[in-house]
């Protein structure tokens, strides 16, 4: 059932399979925060305000942004999340050379695919670690792009600031853009040192982010894109206009400021994954990758059931998980979870305790 599926498309699929009411089910497929921050519940003294179409230059939520991470508000694109940058990206590269290490977020080439790009994959190493020597020898002089997801999803592991810069060097000399999706750095402490964003002013970098992640509230649609204004410029003529609504717009600049509920989301999800993965590994025949984000990347080891058959069974108890099998360089033994809050996650370890005794 979850063949070809993003993990946030699989909880309608499986309410419509069990009919069941979607609010019944608990999703560890969805990666965003198991917690929504106050300013979305504050929203609805803006609903007074829905006659409004949304401004196109939106330069108050730029500017926030860019404030944010240190740029200017020239250095910023908005987009309906970041899914349609990404895409945007491709479009204006196409037809193109790109290099993606994988496994990754599989929308990078089916993006890459759509445009009409020649994609090399890179398979990581076997510990999950970027192939960086694997990287130069596929980078060629019509490479256009290298596509990079830091922290990586499906495997959960941060790459720190050397294999960044290195990567950097590796664009600047080829004459390709690195293209640096960070919708999981929300989650890493120390974030703002971490970042590319900087970076994206001065070398061929580009990064990508989205509210989707830190909000926990995935349907308010508004991703952005910092890179050089040449380059954002040649995109938001390629831009269908209107994509972005009022309400991501206004809640945008307080979800930026409220540090608090950052740290709080942060603080949850470090304590909830260290649980998660001591219970996990105590589980026989299932092997629990290192993560340092908000999901976790595991194996079956186990004759009789992949990843497909564990989702069905879980699906049966009103849990959804995230079968991996269709993700390049993954297989059908290969399934994820994400971090939820503590109550989520007993629930999550005594239905794989039942079912893989």
């Amino acid at each position: 059932m979850s063949e070809g599926l993003h993990g946030g498309e699989l909880e309608w699929v499986v309410a419509k399979r069990h009919r069941v009411s979607v609010d019944r089910l608990t999703s560890f497929a969805n990666t965003v925060s198991p917690i929504i921050p106050r300013s979305v519940y504050d929203l609805r003294e803006q609903f007074r305000r829905l006659y409004l179409y949304a401004p196109r230059d939106a330069v108050d939520v730029r500017a926030s942004i860019a404030s944010y991470y240190g740029v200017h508000a020239n250095d910023v694109l908005l987009g309906a999340g970041s899914t349609e940058l990404i895409h945007l990206f491709f479009q204006a590269i196409a037809p193109a050379h790109v290099v993606i290490p994988v496994p990754t977020y599989s929308e990078y080439a089916s993006a890459a695919q759509r445009w009409g790009c020649r994609t090399t994959l890179v398979p990581m190493t076997s510990d999950f670690q970027l192939d960086l020597p694997a990287i130069r020898r596929a980078v060629t002089p019509r490479t256009r792009a290298i596509i990079l997801c830091n922290p990586n999803n499906p495997t959960g592991r941060f790459y720190r600031r050397n294999t960044m810069d290195a990567l950097v060097r590796l664009a600047d000399r080829s004459g390709a853009t690195l293209l640096v999706d960070e919708a999981y750095l929300c989650f890493v402490n120390a974030r703002h040192a971490f970042s590319m964003s900087r970076s994206a002013t001065r070398h061929n970098v580009v990064v990508v982010d989205s509210l989707s992640k830190l909000s926990g509230a995935p349907s308010l649609r508004l991703g952005w894109m910092v890179a050089r204004p040449t380059l954002l410029r040649r995109l938001g003529k390629l831009k269908v206009p209107g994509t972005i609504g009022n309400l991501a717009l206004w809640m945008t600049p307080g979800l930026l400021r409220d540090r608090g509920h950052q740290r709080h989301v942060r603080s949850l999800i470090a304590r909830e994954r260290a649980y998660l993965e001591r219970q996990l590994q105590r589980i026989p025949g299932l092997t629990v990758f290192p993560s340092d984000c908000n999901f976790i990347l595991l194996r079956l080891q186990r004759p009789g059931i992949d990843a497909d058959r564990l989702f069905e069974r879980m699906a049966e108890r009103r849990l959804v998980i995230r079968a991996a099998g269709n993700i390049p360089g993954l297989d059908r033994h290969f399934f994820r979870v994400t971090v939820r809050t503590h109550p989520d996650n007993v629930k999550l370890v005594t239905a794989l305790r039942a079912l893989l005794p």
